[in-house]
């Protein structure tokens, strides 16, 4: 067999086992085939990954690096480490070679975010001014209100909210469980949605229009999310950047501003480790010197 198309296989049949076995989401998975996509193609028709050796691989991860960010490099060396660790699983080579590759660091900035002001000025008059469909506005609230992610929320099923206790289960990265939490206003918006426009309630929350989607998830994709969050952020923000994942930093951010535990945060956004929530430790001078003023015994 030709070293492009048994390339092509073990990549295919890798990505096979992290979608199936892992249960990574579509946005990953795409990311790493691409990643693994590019790799293919540089090695073309001269040699198997397989018969790789850390020369190569080396070789390969400086040439991509001169033309990329350090974040960015960051994600293809990961994904060629998780690639090159399932085929020493497999048995397919004896060794990691990938081993020696070391991960850039990355400086971690905070992500785009909305102020509290913004949040508040859309909820207490955009909705009114531009009457927007319930649907957009559930999925802007749920994003804002429980910090889902967007590939989270087009799941959701009707039967995972518990409207009795205000809260979702989710499934996350991973096919981990959590729950989240809602208030009254979210829990408003959630009932009168359902009782107006939605006919099967042992169903999605958020089901396609389409009668038949070929992947036989049949809720609305995480390009609708985007699109409704992009359609409307734009009239409380002049940020471009803004997005889905946006609200969800700005769920964190407003959360750790009014004073909550980290490891609370945590929890909610189904983070696996505190490093990730850590981000969100922004405080500017003057919060800082609201704490110091109140907490220290020095400070008075």
């Amino acid at each position: 067999m030709k070293p492009y198309k048994q390339n092509s296989e073990h990549i295919s049949l890798f990505l096979d086992a992290i979608e199936n076995q892992k249960r990574y989401s579509e946005h990953t998975i795409r990311a790493y085939q691409a990643d693994l996509n590019q790799l293919a193609d540089h090695l073309g028709d001269e040699i198997k990954i397989i018969d790789l050796n850390k020369y190569d691989l080396h070789e390969y991860i400086s040439l991509i690096s001169k033309s990329i960010t350090s974040k960015t490099l960051s994600r293809k060396i990961a994904t060629i480490k998780s690639l090159f660790k399932y085929l020493v699983d497999k048995n397919h080579i004896k060794s990691n070679i990938s081993k020696s590759i070391k991960i850039p660091k990355i400086s971690k900035k905070l992500p785009s975010h909305l102020t509290l002001d913004e949040m508040n000025s859309f909820f207490d008059k955009t909705i009114e001014v531009l009457d927007i469909p319930l649907r957009d506005l559930v999925v802007i609230d749920l994003l804002y209100s429980t910090g889902v992610r967007a590939s989270e929320c087009i799941s959701i099923l009707i039967n995972d909210i518990d409207l009795g206790n205000n809260t979702i289960r989710i499934s996350g990265k991973g096919g981990k469980e959590r729950l989240v939490v809602f208030g009254d206003k979210t829990k408003d918006n959630l009932l009168s949605y359902i009782d107006k426009e939605i006919t099967n309630h042992a169903g999605f929350l958020f089901p396609s229009k389409l009668k038949k989607k070929k992947d036989g998830n049949n809720f609305i994709t995480s390009r609708t999310i985007y699109n409704i969050v992009k359609k409307y952020v734009k009239f409380i923000s002049n940020n471009e950047k803004l997005g889905p994942h946006s609200l969800r930093h700005s769920f964190a951010t407003h959360l750790l501003q009014s004073g909550s535990d980290l490891m609370a945060i945590k929890d909610l956004l189904g983070h696996s480790s505190l490093g990730s929530t850590q981000i969100y430790t922004h405080l500017d001078t003057k919060r800082m010197q609201e704490i110091y003023k109140k907490a220290h015994p020095h400070a008075k």
